[in-house]
C-alpha cells in the first residue's frame, strides 16, 4: 500500500492537486463523522481509520445511499462504537460524494474539506497561493 506522500507525488498531474495535495482535509459532522482526507489528481482519498456517520439523514440522495450500501457490503466500511469505520483508503471521484458519504447527507465537499487551518477547499482552489502556505509548528514547541 502507497503512503500519503508517494499517493499525493504520483497524483499532481492538476493544478487544483499540486496546490492542495500536500495537505490533510478534515471532514467533520454530527452522529461521530470524523474523517482524514488527501486530495489526489483522481478525487480525494478518504483515509483508513476515519469514520462515517452511523446513518444518512431522511433527505440523503439516493446515489449517497447506494455508495454507503456498496462500501459497507465490500467491507470498506465497518461498525464501529455506533457509527462507521473506514477500513482502507477509499477514492472518491469527487470531494462532494466523500463529503456526503462520511457525513451520512448531501454535502458541498469544496466546503465541508477544510484543513488544519480551518481553509476550505473552495478558499484553496480560488486563493492558489493560499494552497503553498506551508504549516509552521507553535513558537516555543
Amino acid at each position: 500500500s502507497q503512503s500519503v506522500e508517494e499517493r499525493q507525488e504520483s497524483h499532481q498531474s492538476t493544478p487544483l492537486a499540486s496546490d492542495t495535495s500536500e495537505h490533510e482535509f478534515r471532514i467533520s459532522g454530527a452522529r461521530g463523522a470524523e474523517a482524514r482526507t488527501v486530495v489526489t489528481g483522481e478525487g480525494v482519498v478518504v483515509l483508513e481509520g476515519s469514520f462515517a456517520a452511523p446513518d444518512e439523514v431522511e433527505s440523503t440522495p439516493d446515489s449517497t445511499r447506494r455508495l454507503r450500501a456498496k462500501l459497507i457490503q465490500e467491507g470498506a466500511l465497518s461498525s464501529q462504537d455506533s457509527r462507521f469505520r473506514f477500513t482502507r483508503d477509499v477514492l472518491f471521484a469527487t470531494p462532494s460524494s466523500a463529503a456526503s458519504v462520511v457525513l451520512g447527507r448531501s454535502a458541498n465537499g469544496r466546503i465541508e474539506l477544510v484543513d488544519a487551518l480551518g481553509r476550505s477547499l473552495k478558499a484553496l482552489e480560488e486563493t492558489p497561493k493560499l494552497a503553498n502556505t506551508t504549516l509552521q509548528p507553535p513558537s516555543g514547541a
